[in-house]
């Protein structure tokens, strides 16, 4: 968001980053009271499995795919509404780790009164946890980017802009990882919720 495309404001990034640890200060205890509280049919936790399951394709794939209009700098300056658009989903992912985690989280605690089988389960989780950032950071590098250089130009190997369907500057890269990681995230939270 800062060095190329949507080019937001270094400002801005900082605020909203600062704005999410604050949010997510007060939301946590919040959802955590909510989530323990709540006394659906189906379960306590489950409901918020649901939720979190729709939140999350929406804030991932969102997050990676900002508008061109809304990256359009004037003169030297970032653009705001590339720089809002960035804390509105930075912000969101927030909440959004909060919806999902708290109730995985306190789910892993219902499961068994064991202590011993309750850190298995945690260590299990905490293994695929890793695995997944993982794969989060290995995958990009072996998957080929599809962008135009900076000016609009073609960048050799890469389709003409005229193919490029994701975004106006023909990175379809991360949105589209973006869009795939969020549909996996998905559906073993929608599994989870029933």
């Amino acid at each position: 968001f800062i060095d190329d495309y949507p080019q937001a404001s270094l400002g801005f990034v900082a605020l909203f980053s600062t704005i999410k640890v604050l949010v997510d200060a007060f939301t946590d205890p919040w959802m955590a009271n909510k989530t323990d509280a709540c006394q659906d049919p189906s379960g306590r936790r489950k409901p918020f499995f649901k939720i979190g399951a729709l939140v999350t394709l929406l804030v991932f794939t969102f997050a990676w795919t900002p508008p061109w209009s809304l990256s359009q700098p004037v003169g030297n300056k970032a653009s705001v509404a590339a720089s809002v658009w960035y804390g509105v989903f930075h912000v969101g992912f927030a909440l959004m780790e909060t919806v999902v985690t708290l109730p995985v989280d306190g789910l892993g605690g219902d499961l068994t009164y064991s202590s011993v089988e309750r850190n298995r389960i945690f260590y299990h989780r905490g293994v695929w946890v890793m695995l997944g950032i993982m794969v989060g950071v290995l995958v990009p590098a072996f998957v080929p980017s599809t962008c135009t250089g900076t000016s609009g130009d073609e960048v050799e190997g890469c389709p003409t802009y005229k193919e490029i369907v994701v975004t106006h500057d023909g990175c379809t890269t991360f949105p589209v990882l973006a869009a795939v990681f969020s549909v996996i995230t998905a559906v073993g939270l929608w599994n989870l919720g029933f």
